[in-house]
């Protein structure tokens, strides 16, 4: 995922606070990876269905595998279905990234 890319694997058995208050590295990097989650499922282009910060190849492939179900994040226009509609509009968001 993005967030392991930018704050590297955070599966260590490190403690996250020194002293209970003030986080140590570790624990900074697991709040700096959670507040990447949120700025990326918020301001993320709506086709960035993989939620790594672009519209691309991975998010295409995401859409296919959902192609004819009911909703879910696929369902880029929320009218129930996976279906052209939602393509298209994934290929509106094509080549777009976070700022």
């Amino acid at each position: 995922e993005l967030h392991q890319r930018r704050f590297g694997d955070l599966d260590d058995a490190s403690p996250a606070t020194t002293d209970l208050v003030h986080p140590n590295k570790f624990g900074a990097n697991i709040i700096m990876r959670d507040a990447w989650d949120q700025i990326v499922q918020h301001a993320a282009p709506a086709g960035d269905l993989d939620l790594d910060g672009d519209v691309d190849a991975a998010d295409f492939g995401l859409l296919l595998q959902a192609w004819g179900q009911p909703g879910g994040p696929a369902d880029l226009n929320g009218d129930g279905l996976v279906n052209p509609a939602d393509l298209g509009l994934l290929f509106i968001e094509w080549g777009r990234w976070l700022p």
